[in-house]
């Protein structure tokens, strides 16, 4: 690090700060991440302070690096400057459409832009990251009335609609102050450029500000495990190698936000870190860290490893990924199913055969496997979620080490925590699920067990308007079952025997009918295990548990516990 008398220390109004602009958020630091409540603290202190005329009022640091180059980076701070730059927008764009153009013009040009002389192009004071800056750019520095104001949000960038949150709360909070009689919004900038004070700490090198960023404390958000992780690891790489790293770290982000938004980042570091060193919680994640990561060599290994795993843990989430190009479609239909059981906890060990079994078959028999565990245990509720999860891990290390070679040697690796057959038919028979997409592939998957498919091909989000699932003893109760105990409607209501698939086309208008008029709909549907409901002469009780006791039996074949 360098002496102190080579880092810059001023305490300077942020107003003031965005004047002596252009400053540049750089490339792999977060997008805009403050929520509504964080902008509305700061339009509130800002309020109180200037109503109780305080001297200064203190926002926090900003860590600025390569500070003598034309456009010094904003390692952090960004948040803030931000935040108030979307501010100084909203006044600009009251004055203008309230016959003050001389006073817009002038917060334009000297916090907003900056004009070229000879060319007169306008250059923003302040640059956000490449995934903010084109619709920062034109939704909030273009003026007031700019077609570009209309620019939508991006698909997957929460950013995009926090930043418009944001300036909607700030053209709102502007509104209400240009209501009192004594121009307080000229007070408002005032106030932000002499008064609302950041300590500017300016460093020469990056290694300089990722050691500073780490000590100090933000004002708006805690900083972010990824924010801690992504600066030590620069840190760590050195002068020599930082670029390499950042060049990853951005690519690794870039994958990740094509198939979801910025928060899946911290889940998929933490699942990667489970699936080569055992179970990692967030709250340890950064002191395991550190400890791996000591050397510019080991900064890069990571890296890359980070830029490589996220390439399988966006398709682990897409089904449309180029990945599964590579893989049967039967594996990609196993782990588009994991999905849709929402068996996030699974990840690490996904995560370890995606990149470590080099067959197909293993691939697509190893997650068949995960398929029935996540079934078997969803339906009994065995097993305890640390338990499992710490099981997970620890296999998806050993994968990694070279322990567990194969999709077999994992069963029997893993065997002892779940439900045996006799565990798994005996809650089955029992088991009610309330989520609609669940209940759908529960019946699908026995459906084709019944029709003798016992590897199909199947995407779990097929049009709900094409295929219904149908309470046989519906759930808003008329007709018949007008008479039935409620308790037992919301006990009986739910249960897989109880349910069954419709094609839309052949259920028009069930709803409510009496049982009598839905057989006659049941016994020409396309489906056999619908057809089998037709088969009962009344329903009630003792007809559900009777047909959820006969899927039980087909559900153990359906999801075994070898393949």
């Amino acid at each position: 690090m360098e002496t102190l008398h080579q880092i810059g220390i001023e305490l300077t109004g942020i107003g003031k700060m965005l004047k002596d602009g252009p400053w540049k958020v750089p490339v792999y630091q977060r997008s805009y991440a403050w929520e509504e409540i964080h902008v509305q603290d700061l339009l509130r202190d800002l309020g109180e302070a200037i109503a109780r005329d305080e001297k200064e009022y203190f926002l926090g640091s900003v860590v600025i690096t390569n500070s003598s180059s034309p456009s010094p980076e904003i390692v952090d701070g960004q948040q803030r400057l931000a935040t108030t730059t979307i501010l100084l927008a909203a006044i600009r764009d009251y004055l203008s459409q309230h016959n003050d153009p001389d006073r817009a013009h002038d917060i334009e040009y000297e916090f907003l832009f900056d004009k070229s002389l000879r060319t007169q192009e306008r250059t923003p004071k302040l640059h956000l990251n490449s995934a903010d800056n084109e619709f920062f750019f034109k939704t909030v520095l273009q003026p007031h009335g700019h077609p570009d104001r209309k620019t939508a949000p991006e698909k997957n960038k929460l950013s995009h609609s926090r930043l418009l949150k944001a300036h909607e709360l700030a053209t709102r909070h502007v509104a209400e102050l240009a209501k009192s009689d004594n121009n307080p919004l000229f007070d408002l900038v005032e106030f932000l450029e002499n008064q609302a004070s950041v300590i500017a700490v300016k460093v020469p090198g990056d290694a300089d500000a990722f050691t500073i960023f780490e000590t100090l404390n933000d004002r708006g958000l805690a900083l972010a495990i990824t924010d801690l992780l992504k600066n030590y690891l620069f840190k760590v790489s050195g002068p020599k190698r930082i670029e390499e790293a950042k060049q990853r770290w951005v690519t690794m982000t870039a994958t990740l936000e094509a198939v979801e938004d910025e928060t899946i980042i911290p889940d998929f570091i933490r699942h990667y870190w489970s699936s080569k060193f055992g179970l990692t919680r967030d709250k340890h994640l950064y002191e395991e860290f550190k400890k791996h990561v000591t050397s510019p060599s080991a900064s890069i290994t990571y890296a890359t490893e980070l830029e490589s795993e996220s390439r399988l843990y966006a398709a682990m989430i897409s089904p449309s990924h180029q990945y599964w190009n590579q893989q049967t479609v039967t594996a990609r239909d196993y782990m588009d199913i994991l999905n849709t059981l929402g068996m996030t906890r699974l990840r690490p060990l996904v995560l370890s055969v995606l990149g470590t079994f080099s067959s197909k078959k293993e691939v697509q028999k190893a997650l068949r496997l995960m398929v029935n565990w996540s079934v078997r245990l969803l339906i009994t509720g065995g097993g305890g979620a640390g338990t499992i999860e710490i099981t997970y891990a620890e296999k998806a290390k050993k994968i990694r080490d070279g322990s567990i070679k194969n999709s077999e040697e994992l069963r029997k690796a893993i065997k002892q925590v779940f439900p045996t057959d006799r565990q798994f038919e005996d809650a089955f028979a029992i088991a009610s699920v309330s989520k609609s997409r669940i209940a759908r592939y529960y019946l699908q998957a026995l459906e084709r067990q019944k029709s003798g498919e016992s590897q199909p091909e199947w995407v779990p989000n097929e049009n709900p308007d094409d295929i219904n699932l149908e309470h046989i003893m519906p759930e808003k109760p008329s007709g018949q079952w007008m008479g039935m105990d409620p308790d037992i409607l919301r006990t009986y209501t739910k249960r897989i025997g109880n349910l069954c698939l419709m094609k839309s086309k052949e259920n028009s208008a069930l709803g409510n009918e009496d049982f009598d008029s839905k057989k006659k709909r049941y016994e020409k549907s396309s489906y056999a295990l619908t057809v089998e409901v037709a088969k009962f002469d009344a329903w009630g009780q003792d007809e559900i548990h009777q047909r959820q006791h006969s899927l039980a039996k087909l559900a153990v074949k359906t999801w075994p516990s070898k393949v």
